[in-house]
């Protein structure tokens, strides 16, 4: 496997970050606050990994566009206050020093917010552990490829030499546009029928099976 790729892509919420209640709540929260019915929970589940603007239009759509932009900033500060805990997935800090160790450039590509991720980075110790991170405050949000693009022309990579990891459809699609292999993840916000058609290899379930096939080659 370490002769097909050599820059490894990582989502963020749902793939390295076990996330998906604390954003759950954090939706349900900022409806609450805002005096309006909480989105369907699995609508709201399906959207993580979007921006937030594309997020709330597709939660309300019938939403005055300047509302939805305080939602955001509501949004936001209900992430930060949540009291939901946010852990690494199991195997996920063993892990990403394995492959770091076999030779892979890490990089991350996710929906978050740069100040996000730089939080979460730091609460899971992992920050030095990536060569280059990309967030939809930085560039076009996914699918958009726009973020892969930028981890490619600053690691000096071939579109080829590149996998995308993640765990929703977004991912996937992102990759497919940016002419790279994507790897579905099916422990997270999207269930494995979604990803299956989309993903370059059978939708890991573990990321302890990620990195095992990582550095077997198999």
């Amino acid at each position: 496997m370490k002769d097909r790729y050599s820059l490894l892509i990582f989502d963020w919420d749902g793939t390295l970050a076990d996330s998906t209640a604390r954003i759950l709540n954090s939706f349900r929260s900022t409806a609450v606050m805002m005096g309006i019915a909480p989105p369907d929970p699995e609508k709201a589940r399906f959207c993580i990994g979007l921006g937030l603007q594309e997020t709330f239009s597709r939660l309300y759509p019938a939403m005055d566009p300047g509302v939805i932009s305080g939602m955001i900033a509501l949004f936001r500060d209900c992430y930060l206050r949540e009291p939901t805990p946010v852990h690494p997935f199991p195997g996920v800090i063993d892990g990403l020093a394995a492959l770091e160790e076999r030779g892979y450039r890490l990089a991350v590509a996710t929906g978050k917010s740069h100040k996000g991720l730089m939080h979460g980075l730091r609460d899971f110790g992992i920050r030095g552990r990536f060569s280059y991170t990309r967030c939809a405050d930085q560039s076009r949000p996914k699918p958009d490829p726009s973020m892969l693009f930028d981890i490619l022309e600053f690691t000096g990579k071939e579109a080829s030499e590149a996998l995308m990891i993640g765990d929703t459809t977004h991912d996937l699609q992102m990759a497919a546009r940016g002419g790279i292999d994507g790897w579905g993840v099916g422990y997270g916000s999207h269930s494995p029928d979604l990803l299956h058609p989309l993903s370059a290899m059978n939708v890991a379930d573990s990321f302890v099976q990620v990195v095992d096939i990582l550095l077997d080659g198999s």
